[in-house]
């Protein structure tokens, strides 16, 4: 009877442990992952645009207040308050910002920085622009 407890908790501890060692498919960013797939160094390459005076001072997802003078980013899935560098491909000016709010929700792109970040970048004029992303903390 014992062994049989023992053998059922070992089976249980098994499954949980190898059901846990999934491998991240490429492209999938769910925020119930490990935080590797934005390793440092590695980056990813996205379409960036920004939002502003429409949603300045409105809550964000987190629930702080958005401000278009913070540099905050935000995006669908990956995990609130991690640090990102994103540098534009075209200008080549990086900035840090900080993950607080979900978006963008048009189709095709991929961060949705605050409007300071998007001048700081140089793709406030033209509204999108291409950007390298990667995990700083």
């Amino acid at each position: 009877m014992i062994r049989a407890i023992y053998r059922g908790v070992l089976l249980i501890l098994i499954l949980v442990l190898v059901g846990g060692c999934g491998v991240i498919p490429e492209g999938h960013w769910g925020p119930r992952r490990r935080l590797d797939y934005l390793g440092m160094g590695q980056g990813r390459t996205m379409t960036a645009s920004y939002y502003g005076d429409r949603f300045h001072g409105r809550k964000t997802a987190n629930g702080e207040r958005f401000s278009k003078f913070a540099m905050t980013a935000a995006h669908k899935t990956l995990p609130f308050n991690i640090v990102l560098r994103v540098t534009s491909v075209d200008t080549g000016r990086a900035v840090l910002v900080r993950i607080n709010d979900r978006g963008p929700y048009i189709p095709g792109r991929d961060l949705d920085l605050s409007e300071s970040a998007a001048r700081r970048l140089g793709i406030y004029q033209q509204g999108v622009g291409v950007v390298r992303v990667t995990r700083v903390a």
